[in-house]
């Protein structure tokens, strides 16, 4: 603990931290939020939000030259955009639809 608390890390492994947290965080957010309150939510809408999540974490970053923080907002967005458009691309079946 007090080696986290006096030791600040280069800015080259922060961003690291940034970058790798925002690329798994932002499709997970989405998939866990969208699952629980959305219905029509499904596998394929969380795969979608998960790709679609990491792709708006690395391409505005390394190729666009964006800023973290727009990046972060980016992907959080894709990853949104992601889980509505591969859920609504596969409806679930009747069966699915009374299990719930």
């Amino acid at each position: 603990m007090f080696w986290g608390l006096y030791y600040t890390p280069p800015g080259a492994v922060y961003l690291y931290l940034n970058i790798t947290g925002t690329i798994f965080l932002a499709g997970a957010f989405v998939c866990v939020v969208g699952g629980l309150y959305w219905r029509r939510s499904n596998v394929l809408g969380g795969y979608v939000a998960m790709l679609a999540g990491a792709a708006g974490a690395i391409i505005p970053f390394f190729f666009l030259d964006w800023d973290e923080n727009v990046t972060g907002f980016a992907a959080f967005g894709l990853a949104l955009c992601g889980l509505v458009v591969g859920s609504l691309l596969r409806r679930r079946s009747p069966a699915e639809a009374r299990e719930r």
